[in-house]
């Protein structure tokens, strides 16, 4: 599992976490907390995908690809703009 997807992965699972405290009626003690990671987990996932686009437009061969395909099955599949 990639980087990117570990971190969105990462993201789903504490959504999913402040969604049963809300339920449970416990969110306001936890709120700033999953404020917090929420905005981190965010930001590293940003960082990465930056990352991602600079590698793959600095790589020719890669700027050729049409937006949204990848050299194989699996990859990530981002815009790139060239």
């Amino acid at each position: 599992m990639s980087k990117r997807a570990q971190l969105v992965e990462m993201r789903k699972r504490l959504l999913a976490q402040i969604r049963a405290q809300q339920k449970l009626g416990t969110a306001v003690m936890f709120q700033d907390v999953d404020t917090e990671l929420k905005q981190r987990i965010d930001s590293l996932i940003k960082d990465l995908e930056d990352r991602i686009t600079r590698a793959i437009g600095s790589d020719d061969h890669l700027c050729r690809w049409p937006p949204f395909s990848a050299p194989s099955r699996g990859s990530a599949r981002l815009p790139i703009q060239c």
